[in-house]
């Protein structure tokens, strides 16, 4: 997966405007579980672990939503769990309605995000065959770090270092090492089956490979 940060010395691009456009925090569960589509408990036990709740609004209807973790995050595509320095976030579960997307809901909702945590760094990441994801995420500002994948011994490094002091850091709040061997160019898979070229030489420049195409038919079936 791809890694990318912003940190508070950091220029927020100026977007066009979107009239109709907000953005907001907020701690209602009900709310929250009804945009996020997730039980009410759910919401509720994120809140209490320290999960900052946003929601975006178009001429007042919900369009999107997203969180930051302030506390301990996961990620469960590579089996991480970490916990985050006081001043910095990590942002996860993001959606935007089917019929709103392609407007500039996600960059629009990440840059309020990162105004109103006032974090010195935050940390995002997006699969690497989400192009909409990574262009909304570059579009507001966030820089590209490496990429978080296994190695072919089935252990999670940061590879492909694209900046070498934020990689450090990122790997520091991960939890990982950096690594200068190969790492699979998908995000899920840790032992390089032949059949999905996750190992070929050279990296996987575009679209899902096998195992990552499996992956994701399972998740929504399941």
């Amino acid at each position: 997966m791809a890694l990318m940060t912003w940190w508070r010395t950091d220029a927020l691009p100026a977007l066009p405007a979107l009239p109709g456009f907000a953005a907001h925090r907020t701690d209602d569960v009900e709310q929250i579980a009804a945009v996020n589509r997730i039980p009410v408990r759910e919401a509720r036990a994120r809140l209490r672990d320290g999960h900052h709740a946003y929601l975006a609004t178009l001429d007042g209807q919900f369009v999107g939503y997203g969180w930051a973790a302030t506390r301990e995050a996961s990620i469960g595509e590579v089996g991480l769990r970490f916990t985050l320095p006081h001043d910095e976030r990590y942002l996860w579960d993001f959606a935007t309605l089917p019929a709103f997307q392609g407007r500039g809901i996600y960059p629009r909702l990440l840059q309020a995000m990162l105004r109103s945590e006032v974090t010195t760094r935050a940390w995002i990441l997006h699969a690497p065959e989400n192009g909409p994801s990574g262009a909304g995420i570059t579009r507001a500002g966030f820089r590209p770090v490496g990429r978080l994948a296994f190695r072919a011994d089935a252990s999670v490094a940061l590879g492909g270092i694209r900046d070498d002091t934020r990689a450090w850091w990122g790997a520091a709040t991960l939890g990982v090492e950096l690594t200068d061997e190969p790492v699979s160019s998908c995000w899920c898979c840790p032992r390089g089956e032949a059949s999905c070229g996750c190992w070929s030489p050279g990296p996987r420049l575009s679209g899902a490979c096998a195992c990552g195409v499996a992956v994701g038919v399972a998740r929504r079936a399941a």
